[in-house]
């Protein structure tokens, strides 16, 4: 089996079919272009494809543990600073780093043991989760991606706005990436 397989694929809003019995498969290692003209369906294929939006018929199979990675023709916009932007891909950890945070200081602060004892068991349980999601290693992985892409520690604290849009580019396939 491929790593991506599609079956009967089909797409439409209103009267309007965008696509239509589209099947094939993905072998590991294949290259593959998508060409079209513009609005004729290109993006809400791949949206398909990986669960972003819903196909009206068809299948899209994904062999357990694959995942399959988009660099979105949009980057992002904002206010926020490009580590922002990458740390997002990491966003269960974060929550779990803050949970971490909010149990140590509930823990320090309870005087009745038994709640204490409760209070360890459940960051016992966070600790692990944050552990399995790579919470130790997340800032690494983004240097190591953001450096990989050609990128500096002057543009971590850079808002995504001040970006060129091939560097915009570069920072969507940096989030494509970590996630």
């Amino acid at each position: 089996m491929g790593v991506l397989r599609v079956d009967g694929l089909t797409k439409a809003f209103g009267i309007e079919t965008l696509f239509s019995d589209v099947s094939f498969e993905l072998r590991r290692g294949d290259k593959v272009g998508l060409i079209g003209a513009n609005g004729t369906g290109k993006t809400t294929l791949l949206r398909c494809l990986l669960g972003f939006q819903q196909a009206d018929n068809g299948q899209v199979s994904l062999p357990a543990g694959e995942t399959v990675g988009y660099v979105e023709q949009d980057s992002g916009t904002g206010k926020h600073t490009f580590y922002q932007e990458l740390a997002s891909a990491y966003s269960d950890v974060l929550g779990w780093q803050a949970d971490m945070r909010r149990l140590e200081t509930a823990i320090a602060a309870e005087k009745n043991e038994a709640a204490q004892a409760e209070l360890l068991n459940e960051y016992a349980k966070i600790v692990d989760r944050f552990e399995r999601g790579g919470g130790y290693e997340y800032e690494n992985n983004i240097r190591r991606v953001a450096f990989g892409l050609g990128f500096t520690d002057a543009d971590f604290e850079r808002t995504l706005d001040s970006f060129s849009g091939g560097q915009k580019t570069r920072i969507s396939l940096a989030r494509a990436l970590l996630r």
